[in-house]
């Protein structure tokens, strides 16, 4: 029993050292209001990158880290492809969307997404409209890893809400995105040029 729990144990803190994500510089976000009711989206990720933490902590990179990383970064493309672009991974927060569009490109020399849909109703779109107050209001994100940076509503800082007049038909706003593991963070391009 010491010993399979004492393997349980080292499995665990090797997934923990060398650990890798995707991850993105900032999120913009441009809702477009229809005249018939229903809504575009438009959802761009700026700077695509794998976040990996592990190695040694000895300033000099190890053989055993640079092959770990390397692998990190094929795995975190083959994510990026196979579940985000040919997948349904960014849809999949938004259950009545029509995907539109995916496509990846670069732009200043980074790695960008992007993915536009469409919405039936701002509902949805999960935008709240207050008829009554002449307002709409979306919750800006969902995780806490992300803050807002700029917007075209309204935004007092201390809520987690943007609100903008029901006269607006073009709402946008831009998440800034914060990885524990900033210093680990690769950029995903040179991996798509190659592909």
């Amino acid at each position: 029993m010491k010993k399979s729990l004492s393997f349980v144990t080292l499995i665990a803190a090797v997934a923990i050292l060398f650990t890798g994500c995707l991850t993105c510089e900032k999120k913009e976000f441009t809702y477009q209001l229809n005249k018939d009711g229903s809504v575009n989206l438009t959802i761009k990720y700026y700077n695509l990158m794998s976040s990996f933490s592990g190695g040694s902590e000895e300033s000099e990179e190890s053989e055993e880290d640079a092959e770990t990383a390397e692998s990190t970064l094929e795995a975190d493309f083959e994510d990026l492809m196979n579940n985000y672009v040919n997948g349904s991974s960014p849809e999949s927060e938004y259950t009545n969307a029509v995907v539109e569009a995916k496509r990846l490109f670069e732009e200043n020399g980074t790695l960008c997404g992007e993915i536009k849909m469409k919405f039936a109703s701002a509902a949805d779109a999960k935008l709240f409209v207050d008829a009554k107050r002449k307002l709409i209001i979306k919750d800006f994100c969902s995780n806490y890893s992300e803050t807002l940076s700029v917007t075209n509503g309204s935004y007092d800082g201390s809520s987690p809400f943007v609100i903008w007049d029901t006269k607006a038909k073009t709402l946008t706003y831009t998440t800034s995105v914060s990885s524990a593991y900033t210093e680990g963070n690769t950029s995903l391009l040179s991996r798509w040029r190659n592909r």
